[in-house]
């Protein structure tokens, strides 16, 4: 079951739970909402004044981080970042993101760098590996959306069948860890 905005809880020593934030969009994979594939949308290469914005550090240091430090997918194998590219410049933006990741690759607890991933056409699929603080490693897997045309015509949502493809590669991969 896809769902936007999920809210996992951490619980306290003490016992009491609280919010960890809301995940843009998570692929649940039981009833008690604890196994889902989270899914961290940021926007790419945004215009600002005529000026372009690539983002890539916060989609790093906002995005990725989210589950290196288990405030997303706590206890899970892998999640996955959206990135929107606002103006459709794919290369620039997978550029601009990958300088980002190899700045911060301590930050990060690299394991293994980009991997390309299945094509899906126009859109940048890759995956990185990295050990979180407690010792367990996750695979975050990355798909750069393009979110204009060649002419500069801004599209609302043009990937939806791409993003449902994602979604559902995301569960087929469950199904195969199981």
């Amino acid at each position: 079951m896809v769902i936007y905005q999920h809210e996992p809880f951490g619980k306290h020593p003490g016992g009491a739970t609280f919010s960890k934030g809301k995940i843009d969009i998570a692929v649940l994979l039981d009833q008690e909402r604890e196994r889902y594939v989270a899914y961290e949308c940021k926007r790419l290469n945004v215009i600002y004044g005529g000026a372009r914005s690539s983002l890539a550090t916060p989609y790093v240091k906002d995005g990725m981080m989210r589950f290196l430090t288990e405030q997303y997918a706590e206890g899970l194998p892998f999640g996955s970042m959206l990135g929107y590219v606002m103006d459709g410049d794919l290369s620039f933006a997978q550029t601009q993101v990958d300088r980002a990741i190899d700045a911060h690759k301590i930050l990060l607890g690299i394991v293994d760098g980009a991997s390309p991933c299945e094509a899906i056409p126009g859109i940048g699929r890759f995956s990185t590996l990295h050990q979180r603080a407690n010792t367990s490693i996750i695979e975050l897997r990355h798909a750069l959306l393009p979110f204009s045309t060649a002419g500069g015509e801004s599209t609302a949502f043009p990937q939806k069948a791409a993003t449902e493809k994602l979604c559902f590669d995301a569960e087929a991969a469950q199904d195969g860890a199981n």
